[in-house]
């Protein structure tokens, strides 16, 4: 055997254990845990300027690439000397083969929230060997080093091809806590080829500070080659953390705003807390002058407030569901206004005024931006019905602008040229058409103006049904549609990250493959 070869690739383990610190990393603060997860991407925090960058142990080119390009003058002793390293003499380890069981067994448990602990239980290991004498011994490194960066990578191919099949989609970033500990979640909301809206989880990151966000917001978008296609961020925390300063510090060029469902969540808390202490005036007011309690008055105070507060719950049910629609959100918005107006002209309730003042304060965003009333106008449920008749040709009129920008850029994109043809005229006139200009889009757009017009509500209408249907006689105005539908107003039940979950795979004691196992369960689907 070559000496120059070490032994210790020929021994199983032992690379692992024997393996060194890659010199580059001496500029970053990391997990020394991970030298025994060589192939697992890992975040480690830069000493230089705090910033947080996400590579492996055996790929460190993330690490060298931030040095050289951010700390130049600190190149000579840790970048030049990591790239003088010679790499010939160390061959890298066998790759191990995994079997398709061992893969499908954990796959399993981590769908079903099973801990993966049960795998040290002698009693199970029984059970798989009964079962089938040729599985293989389960190991905490084996499960951590191999078998769940394999599931990783294969789930990560698989939404690769379908964030390929797309040119729009919109982005929701969760932030987090557990533990003390921050993270974000980066989810994509789509509409596919089949007008089937799909979310994803693209990633889970532990983070230091805030200002990783947008470095790992960048990075993550370039590892999934959709840096160009994002038409909106909405931004969440599924625990109730603080999102101005991280609002105030995104960087990424589109369209970005504050969960809707969770802001309707605070407008309700806030409506509830202070209903109680105008409760609690009332009694103290009634005691100081001596009056008894009125049941007849109370019964009735009972039934407006419920009253008051029924369509807030409703919405809200709604806006937590998979098929909640950015459509939804004016109309619902204006909607409410006019419910609490009743209440405040009629029944003169305090509680109206405050949850009226709470809405416009934290709801108030979505009368500046294009896209809640775009998106409410492309749904022939609504169309111009929640709009005042007087403003009905201003909202045309928007609706068509932002259409034709979009189908001005997408022109231009495709390198489809706008060609004007002259038509039959008299020694007098010269009239042209132009093909494939705006006037074949603003046909197009009138002609569903005209339709939405003649529409009446329907309960059961499912408009993503309705725009595959009519596809092919909106082609053009279709592609617009699935730009906006894609835009996510928050996470749903479903997508939320689940405490239960976390608490039934015993994620909060082991949080060794915390980010991993979250992506893995969330896009189950996937894998």
């Amino acid at each position: 055997m070559d000496s120059s070869i070490k032994r210790k690739y020929f021994v199983p383990g032992l690379y692992q254990k024997h393996r060194r610190v890659p010199k580059i990393l001496n500029n970053y603060e990391f997990d020394s845990s991970y030298l025994q997860k060589p192939r697992e991407n890992f975040t480690a925090k830069c000493k230089l300027c705090g910033k947080t960058v996400r590579a492996s142990m055996r790929v460190t080119t993330n690490f060298v690439n931030h040095v050289k390009k951010f700390h130049p003058s600190s190149r000579n002793d840790s970048v030049n000397s990591f790239l003088s390293e010679d790499k010939t003499l160390s061959p890298p380890p066998p790759t191990v083969q995994l079997s398709s069981l061992d893969t499908q067994i954990v796959s399993t448990l981590i769908k079903c929230c099973i801990p993966l602990a049960v795998l040290d239980m002698s009693s199970f290991k029984n059970l798989l060997i009964q079962l089938n004498p040729e599985v293989s011994i389960f190991s905490q490194s084996k499960i951590n080093n191999q078998i769940i960066p394999h599931l990783v990578e294969q789930t990560k191919i698989q939404i690769l091809d379908v964030l390929s099949q797309t040119s729009s989609l919109s982005l929701v970033v969760d932030y987090w806590s557990l533990n003390e500990t921050k993270y974000i979640s980066i989810h994509s909301n789509l509409i596919d080829t089949e007008w089937k809206q799909q979310t994803v989880m693209l990633d889970c990151q532990q983070i230091f500070n805030i200002e990783d966000i947008n470095y790992l917001l960048e990075n993550c978008l370039m590892e999934y080659k959709i840096t160009g296609k994002v038409y909106s961020l909405c931004l969440t925390s599924s625990n109730g953390l603080a999102l101005k300063p991280i609002m105030e510090i995104l960087t990424l060029n589109c369209i970005k705003f504050y969960s809707c469902s969770m802001l309707l969540d605070k407008i309700l808390n806030h409506g509830l807390k202070n209903l109680s202490q105008l409760q609690s005036k009332k009694l103290v007011s009634d005691k100081n002058l001596n009056l008894k309690s009125d049941l007849d008055s109370d019964c009735e105070l009972a039934e407006d407030i419920s009253a008051i507060y029924r369509p807030f719950n409703e919405l809200k049910d709604d806006l937590e569901k998979d098929s909640a629609s950015v459509s939804v959100i004016y109309p619902a918005f204006k909607g409410l206004q006019t419910h609490l107006s009743y209440f405040k002209k009629f029944k003169e309730h305090d509680a109206a005024q405050e949850l009226e003042k709470s809405l416009e304060e934290k709801l108030g965003f979505i009368k500046s931006m294009p896209v809640f009333s775009v998106a409410a106008m492309l749904n022939p449920n609504f169309g111009l019905s929640w709009i005042d008749e007087q403003d009905h040709s201003s909202y045309e009129k928007m609706v068509t602008n932002e259409f034709l920008k979009e189908a001005k850029v997408s022109r231009e994109l495709n390198y489809v040229k706008d060609v004007k043809i002259s038509a039959p005229r008299k020694s007098y006139l010269c009239l042209s058409k132009t093909i494939g200009g705006d006037n074949e889009y603003s046909n197009e757009m009138n002609s569903y103006i005209m339709y939405v017009k003649a529409f009446s509500y329907d309960e059961n209408f499912r408009l993503l049904d309705f725009w595959k249907s009519n596809e092919k006689t909106y082609p053009h105005l279709s592609n617009f549609v699935r730009k906006i539908l894609s835009v996510s107003i928050g996470l749903s039940n479903r997508d939320k990250l689940s405490q239960d979950c976390m608490q039934k795979m015993d994620l909060k004691n082991d949080m060794s493959n915390l980010e991993s196992i979250l992506f893995l369960k969330f896009n189950n689907s996937y894998f």
